[in-house]
């Protein structure tokens, strides 16, 4: 019986670090794909005023 709640306690541990991980994973992703498209037109728009 303890070996069986052992095992859902590491079941439920590693299910929730991976849920975690992938929910991370997701939100990096997300920011340094926002970061990449709005980051590139914004330096040429600062680099453009800078210019002139």
């Amino acid at each position: 019986m303890a070996s069986l709640k052992k095992q859902q306690y590491w079941f439920l541990l590693f299910l929730t670090v991976y849920m975690l991980t992938g929910i991370g994973a997701l939100v990096l992703g997300n920011i340094w794909l926002h970061q990449s498209a709005d980051g590139a037109p914004r330096d040429a728009v600062i680099s453009k005023e800078i210019e002139q």
